[in-house]
Order: C-alpha cells, then structure tokens, then sequence
C-alpha cells in the first residue's frame, strides 16, 4: 500500500517536472525560450499567436529541482527582438507573454522589393524639416520643455 502511494507520487510528481506553460495572447507568433536558474539554456518552443503550448525539458529522469526557478524570454518571430522576459517561473509554472516585462512590440521587417533605392535629393519640405532639427530648440536644453 505504501509502495503504491510513493510510486503514484513520484509518477505524479515527474509528470510536471521540468515543465513550463507558455501562453501566447499576443497577436504575433513568439518564441520562447527557456534557460535554468544558473544562466543555461534549457529550451526553446515557438508558440503562434493566441495559443498555448508546454516546454518539457528534454533531460527526462535527470531533471534537478536547483534548476529552478526558470527564466523564459520572449522573442519575435519575425523580427528577431525581444519581446519581453518573465523571470521567477517555477516548475510546472505557467507564463503569459503580455504579463512578462519588456517592449512587448514586435516589428514588422522591412520588405525587400528587388529594386535598389534612388539617390535623388530630397524634396524641399524635408530639407526644411532637416533644417529645423538641426537647430537648437527653444527654451533651457537642462530642464527641457515645462
């Protein structure tokens, strides 16, 4: 009875170890990626947007509780930037990327349209502005605008 109690437990218990839930509820497609409390990347799961998904760490029985608590960075598909970071997540814990700090924008990469970019000179109006930016503006440049 109590082997079976113990064994139920340990099968229980190893179910979630090691695991994290992340959820998207961005509307971009991240990815997230997780590293252990001493600074090693543990994993990374891509995550579209408005879903859900579970990292499980792939070392299965040689799982170690002092690799917790996780850090669980968020990155932009797309792009490439950061999007935000969740620090503290313990195992079996659960992540949600609009709560994690950071940015919380990703950019939309530029389109390459095969054509090379014209060498004209810029229209008058934004030479004006240029001009105007490179003047000093108005009022004290210590405590800036009231």
């Amino acid at each position: 009875m109590k082997l079976t109690l113990f064994l139920s437990l340990l099968i229980t218990g190893s179910a979630f170890a090691g695991s994290v839930r992340i959820m998207n509820d961005t509307s971009d497609t991240l990815s997230a990626e997780i590293y252990s409390a001493d600074g090693n990347k543990k994993g990374m799961i891509t995550v579209p947007a408005h879903t859900n998904a579970t990292w499980q760490d792939a070392s299965g029985g040689t799982y170690v509780w002092s690799q917790t608590p996780y850090r669980v960075i968020f990155i932009c598909t797309k792009s490439g930037d950061q999007y935000g970071i969740v620090d503290g997540v313990q195992q079996a814990g659960t992540v949600i990327a609009s709560s994690s700090s950071g940015p919380h924008i990703c950019k939309v990469p530029k389109k390459k349209n095969g054509t090379q970019e014209s060498t004209k000179p810029a229209p008058d109006n934004q030479n004006s502005q240029q001009q105007w930016q490179d003047e000093e503006p108005p009022g004290d440049p210590i405590w800036g605008p009231p």
